[in-house]
C-alpha cells in the first residue's frame, strides 16, 4: 500500500508528536507498506534524529525547501526580530486570535508537484499542528487522489487545555468541524477525548475511533548502578498544564535515599537541593532515562488527554509511576490499568512518598507492553 503521511511539524524532531508519528510510520513499514512523508525542515534549535534511520520504503519531502524565496525571506525576518519587544507583542496577539500556527502560511504555496505521485491508497494527516489537515485539503483541491483519508489527532482543537484563543467554544467547534468533516476516519489518542469529541460532533461520531500511541522500539536497559534510588521526570511541566510541586516536595523531604532528576522546561521556579537536580536543557534525556531506577509521569490538570510519554515509556523495562491528577484521573487510571504495565498514585506528597517507598523495597520488574508495539498499533489504523 502507498501511504502519504503529512505532518507540518518536523518529523525528525524530539517533540512528543514527532515520536508518535515516527512510531506509526515504522509500524506501517514493518507491515510492508511504503510511506511518503510530507513535512517541514527542523526548527533551528530542535534536536533531530538521523534521516538514515528511515527505511528505504520511506521518502521524506520537505515543504520548506520547495517554497519560493519570498516565504524564506519572511521566515528569516521573523527569526531576526524575535527578540524585539514589538515582535513579541504581535506574536502574543497572533496566538490569541489565530487558531493555527505559522505553518498555515506555508500551505498557500503548497504545490502538488512536490509529491512523487498524485495517487495514494491512504493519506494521513497528523496534528499537532492542525494545519497538517489543511495541507491535505489543499492537495485534494490540487488533484490529489486517494482511497481513504485518516486524520490523526493528538490534541483536539476546541477542547485543547493549552489553547490561548479568545474565541468562545462554539466558534472553535465550528472551526474544528470544518477540519474534520471531510475525513473518512478520525483517530484520537485518548478514549476520553474520543468520548468528548463524539458527543460534540454527534453527526460525525461514526467516523471517530480511539487508537493508543505506539512506541517505536523496545528498550531493554541494564540495571543502573546508582548509590541512591534515582527517579526521573522528563518533559515540560508548565503550571497551567500539570503540578510538579507534590513530587518535588516529597523528594526534597526524603531522608537521602532518593534522588530526583527533573529535565525539561517550566514556568515553575524550583530550586535545586541535595535530593533534587534540575536541568532545563533536554539534550541528554536519553542518558537520564537509561540511568533512572524509576520514571515519573504526571497527568494533566484538566481534560482527558494522556501524556504521550506514558506510551513511549511502555516500550522500556523501566518502572513507570503515573501520578494521577485532574478531572479525568479515575477514567484514565481505569484505562491504563488494563495494560498491567504502570504503577499509580495520587498527586499528593503522602501518596507519592508511599508509592516510591514501596517500589524502593520491592523493585518490581517490568517489560515492554506488546499491545503498544508500533506494528500492533499500525495494524489497528488499517482495521476500521
Amino acid at each position: 500500500m502507498d501511504i502519504l503521511f503529512v505532518t507540518l511539524s518536523p518529523i525528525d524532531a524530539t517533540f512528543s508528536a514527532s515520536f508518535r508519528n515516527r512510531a506509526v510510520i515504522k509500524g506501517f513499514i514493518e507491515l510492508g507498506h511504503s510511506v511518503d512523508i510530507l513535512t517541514v525542515d527542523p526548527y533551528d534549535k530542535s534536536i533531530t534524529v538521523n534521516e538514515a534511520d528511515y527505511s528505504q520504503r520511506v521518502r521524506i519531502i520537505r515543504l520548506n525547501k520547495s517554497g519560493d524565496q519570498k516565504v524564506k525571506d519572511q521566515v528569516r525576518l521573523i527569526k531576526k526580530g524575535r527578540n524585539n519587544f514589538l515582535t513579541k507583542i504581535v506574536r502574543v496577539i497572533y496566538h490569541r486570535i489565530f487558531p493555527f500556527d505559522s505553518s498555515f502560511f506555508l500551505i498557500k504555496n503548497l504545490d502538488i508537484k512536490i509529491l512523487p505521485k498524485k495517487t495514494y491508497h491512504l493519506v494521513l494527516s497528523s496534528s499537532d499542528p492542525k494545519t497538517s489537515h489543511l495541507a491535505i485539503k489543499r492537495l485534494i483541491k490540487l488533484g490529489l487522489n486517494y482511497e481513504q483519508w485518516i486524520q490523526y489527532w493528538g490534541d483536539p482543537l476546541a477542547e485543547d487545555i493549552s489553547t490561548k484563543l479568545v474565541y468562545p467554544k462554539i466558534i472553535l467547534r465550528w472551526i474544528e468541524r470544518q477540519l474534520i468533516k471531510n475525513a473518512d476516519k478520525i483517530i484520537y489518542v485518548s478514549p476520553i477525548t474520543l468520548k468528548v469529541q463524539a458527543s460534540s460532533y454527534n453527526e460525525l461520531s461514526q467516523k471517530m475511533i480511539f487508537v493508543p500511541i505506539p512506541y517505536a522500539k523496545k528498550k531493554i536497559y541494564p540495571k543502573p548502578n546508582n548509590s541512591v534510588f534515582t527517579i526521573g521526570y522528563f518533559g515540560f511541566y508548565l503550571k497551567s498544564v500539570r503540578n510538579i510541586l507534590p513530587l518535588y516536595h516529597a523528594i526534597r523531604k526524603s531522608n537521602g535515599n532518593m534522588h530526583l532528576n527533573i529535565v525539561g522546561s517550566s514556568d515553575f521556579l524550583l530550586k535545586e537541593c541535595e535530593n533534587v537536580s534540575i536541568y532545563a536543557n533536554s539534550n541528554e534525556v536519553a542518558r537520564f532515562e537509561a540511568n533512572a531506577d524509576l520514571i515519573v509521569v504526571i497527568l494533566n490538570l484538566h481534560g482527558g488527554q494522556i501524556p504521550g510519554k506514558i506510551y513511549h515509556l511502555a516500550g522500556t523495562n523501566k518502572p513507570v509511576l503515573v501520578i494521577m491528577d485532574g478531572d479525568c484521573k479515575d477514567l484514565i487510571r481505569k484505562y491504563l490499568e488494563k495494560y498491567d504495565r504502570f504503577l499509580f498514585c495520587d498527586n499528593s506528597e503522602e501518596s507519592i512518598t508511599e508509592a516510591l517507598a514501596t517500589q524502593l523495597v520491592h523493585r518490581d520488574k517490568f517489560f515492554p507492553s506488546p499491545s503498544l508495539d508500533c506494528t500492533s498499533i499500525a495494524s489497528d489504523f488499517l482495521k476500521f
